[in-house]
């Protein structure tokens, strides 16, 4: 592949594809949260037993996670997409925007919870 084709291709990539992945990520993550209601409304209302209760903790426990990594990668994108506003973006503002998703990326290495209401859990979450 050539360099001028490997430029064509991150063009691409950036004007075409970011945009899709952003649309697609955000109708996952508006599922996941209805996913994530249903799950705390059964377990608040359900009459279950210990085994069900499990169950449905496993499962709410894989769709936070995946939730998470949908958010995660939704907030590198968004940096990204900044550079769509530009029809012919500078180096400058180019390098700020890289600058922005390394510090998200650096964030999301980086990231605790503290929590607000039961603080005996906090060293759980922290370990």
């Amino acid at each position: 592949m050539n360099e001028i084709e490997q430029a064509l291709l991150s063009i691409k990539e950036v004007y075409v594809n970011i945009p899709k992945r952003i649309e697609e990520l955000e109708k996952r993550l508006k599922y996941l949260e209805h996913e994530q209601q249903d799950l705390l409304h059964f377990i608040e209302f359900a009459k279950a037993d210990g085994r069900e209760m499990s169950k449905k903790y496993k499962e709410a426990k894989r769709m936070r996670n995946e939730r998470r990594k949908v958010k995660d990668e939704l907030d590198i994108l968004n940096c990204a997409k900044e550079i769509l506003a530009y029809h012919r973006p500078k180096e400058k503002d180019v390098s700020r925007i890289l600058g922005n998703v390394r510090q998200v990326l650096e964030s999301q290495n980086n990231r605790t919870y503290n929590m607000r209401v039961r603080k005996d859990l906090q060293e759980k979450v922290n370990a």
